[in-house]
């Protein structure tokens, strides 16, 4: 994730001109970040609005995840199988 972030400019107060500003390539890798983060938050114990601690998260979402080069994420994932996919 922090290789995905630092690839994109700096994102100030306003959000909504940032995403504006990005081009489609850049877009598309904060569309990811932001997914990544929200799953890593999830794994982490504080879901994403609207979500419970205990839904159960997609499988195609955790593979897609795993691999990023984020080794904290990847280890989050093998706790959660390891724990809630039984």
């Amino acid at each position: 994730m922090a290789e995905i972030r630092a690839s994109l400019p700096a994102l100030p107060a306003r959000r909504y001109e940032w995403w504006r500003s990005l081009d489609a390539d850049q877009a598309r890798r904060a569309a990811l970040l932001d997914r990544l983060e929200a799953l890593h938050a999830h794994l982490g114990g504080q879901p994403a609005l609207g979500c419970d601690p205990a839904d159960p998260l997609p499988a195609a979402a955790l593979e897609a995840a795993e691999g990023t080069g984020d080794g904290e994420l990847d280890g989050l994932i093998a706790t959660y199988r390891a724990t809630a996919c039984r």
